[in-house]
């Protein structure tokens, strides 16, 4: 079975927002069941396979791999603000030369305005792309384990448990 038009307009409106509501308002579905309306679109197999086989498309056009977005993050988690900026003795603070920055430093750049001071310079934010960074790499969803003390018997079968027991309770006295 073939998408029909507005299962094709569906699609192709949700591909410009991922709204699945707005998409199905736009592609022409009735505005007074239109959640369950975008719901049922969203769970029909040739609508979801349509919509990755696009989404894979556009992807594979604009050269956007995992590798790629990881590294452009990595980039950002990883930048200094001292490579784009250079203190003074007197601690005046200027641009670095930016013919000396590479194309991955220049990326972390949000913007630079000119001010009455001087430049502002605003890098994307570190923390966010480290926060993205631990979620790709499942960082977080681990829950941190507790220190435990090695257990210096653990390698002990029951027997030479048995042993070390009965070694250390004849040498040990009980005082009255």
């Amino acid at each position: 079975m073939e998408l029909n038009r507005k299962q094709l307009a569906f699609c192709t409106e949700y591909l410009i927002d991922y709204n699945q509501r707005q998409a199905a308002l736009r592609a022409g579905y009735g505005k007074r069941s239109i959640d369950q309306t975008a719901s049922r679109l969203m769970s029909n197999v040739k609508v979801r396979e349509f919509i990755e086989r696009r989404k894979q498309r556009a992807l594979e056009i604009s050269d956007i791999t995992v590798e790629r977005v990881a590294r452009e993050l990595a980039n950002i988690a990883f930048s200094n603000v001292t490579d784009f900026i250079e203190v003074g003795k007197e601690g005046t603070v200027t641009l670095t030369d930016w013919s000396l920055l590479s194309k991955e430093q220049t990326a972390c750049i949000e913007s630079v305005n000119q001010t009455k001071e001087g430049y502002r310079l605003k890098l994307y934010s570190k923390a966010a792309a480290i926060e993205m960074l631990g979620k790709y790499l499942v960082m977080f969803d681990k829950p941190a384990d507790p220190y435990k003390e090695p257990d210096q018997y653990a390698d002990l079968t029951n027997a030479q448990l048995d042993q070390y027991i009965a070694d250390n309770s004849k040498t040990q006295s009980h005082v009255s």
